[in-house]
Parts: C-alpha cells; sequence; structure tokens
C-alpha cells in the first residue's frame, strides 16, 4: 500500500511541475491572442488589404525580467502613414492604444522578428498595426520566457 501512495505522489508532484511550467505560457500565449482580437474588432480602412496577422508574449525588449505582450496586423495601404494613424487615433481608448509602423522603416527588426508575418515584402506598402498590453502578473513571473 506504501508503495502506491508514493507512486500517486510521484505522479502528482510531476503533473504538478509540469503545469506549473506549461499553464503560465497558455495563459500568456492567450493573453497575447487576445490583443490581436481586440485589434481585429477595427474595421480596416478603404484602400487596405489586411495581408497577415501576429501575436506574441515574451521578453521582447529590454533587460531584466518581464513579459510583453503584442497582437498585431500587417496590412497593405494606399493610404498615407498620417491618415492610417488618424483613422487608428479614432478607436484609441485609455486601456487601447494603437500603434502604426511603417514596414520598411522597422527600427532593429523588432517587429518582423518577434511578430512573424507570413508574408513579407519591403517593396509593398505595409504597415504594421500593433496593440500592446499587460497580462496576469503571477502568470508574468512564472513563464521562463520572461526571464
Amino acid at each position: 500500500m506504501d508503495l502506491i501512495k508514493k507512486y500517486k505522489v510521484a505522479i502528482f508532484l510531476i503533473i504538478f511541475l509540469v503545469a506549473l511550467i506549461l499553464l503560465p505560457r497558455i495563459i500568456n500565449d492567450l493573453t497575447a491572442k487576445s490583443l490581436l482580437n481586440k485589434l481585429m474588432e477595427v474595421k480596416l480602412p478603404n484602400k487596405t488589404k489586411l495581408i497577415d496577422t501576429a501575436y506574441n508574449a515574451g521578453k521582447v525588449l529590454g533587460n531584466g525580467n518581464g513579459m510583453q505582450y503584442y497582437g498585431a496586423i500587417l496590412i497593405e495601404s494606399d493610404l498615407k502613414y498620417d491618415n492610417l494613424k488618424a483613422y487608428y487615433s479614432k478607436y484609441q481608448k485609455e486601456k487601447l492604444k494603437f500603434e502604426v509602423v511603417k514596414h520598411s522603416e522597422n527600427p532593429y527588426n523588432f517587429y518582423s522578428e518577434n511578430l512573424k508575418f507570413k508574408d513579407y515584402n519591403k517593396n509593398k506598402k505595409y504597415y504594421i498595426i500593433y496593440y500592446q498590453g499587460n497580462g496576469i502578473p503571477v502568470f508574468k513571473d512564472l513563464d521562463i520566457r520572461g526571464h
């Protein structure tokens, strides 16, 4: 009987450790995906085509520990940068802030390296619209990608 209890305890500990590693990653990925979903709720402006979508949770910028969460869309548009910024600024709320970035002027290749878009062509009129948000503190601390 003692052997069965030891196996149960061992199995429980294994399941607990696996959950401790996987659960924060899953929750953080879902948080980043929810940012993309919020972004997708905004109708695209005229003369604009959706090319691809991406989201990411992880240590993206800076030093030290921490997580960043991004949802982003890659669009092709005949509109000028200023027109796109003005369009998306109408949808800004206190906790919902969109950023518009010219894909060809992508400093440090941040967006192309951390937000993996399938279709990428520097010669086209591509823009990245992204939304950065926050996650649940306990899961931010437990996710090994943030260290």
